[in-house]
């Protein structure tokens, strides 16, 4: 069964939740597109999101032993197949 959520907009930094969900653990570079990418996207999601993740670099600097920024359920997907996940 599918459900379908409406998001709310938000509209402006100071209308932005408080709330984080990719947070310090990360082994990216200082200014790294990617994770600030990551980062919006998961906190404009909300906390109720699963994060798919194919192998590449965002794979290699946030799957650390004992260590990830992640709040949110994140699964590892090979390559092609983050679709069928």
């Amino acid at each position: 069964m599918t459900t379908t959520n409406t998001l709310p907009l938000i509209r402006g930094v100071q209308n932005s939740p408080l709330e984080e969900y990719y947070t310090s653990g990360h082994r990216t570079c200082q200014g790294c597109e990617s994770a600030l990418t990551m980062k919006l996207m998961v906190k404009a999601a909300g906390p109720r999101s699963i994060v798919l993740g194919s192998t590449g670099c965002m794979y290699v600097a946030n799957t650390t032993y004992y260590s990830t920024p992640w709040v949110v359920p994140w699964m590892h997907t090979q390559l092609g197949s983050s679709g069928s996940a």
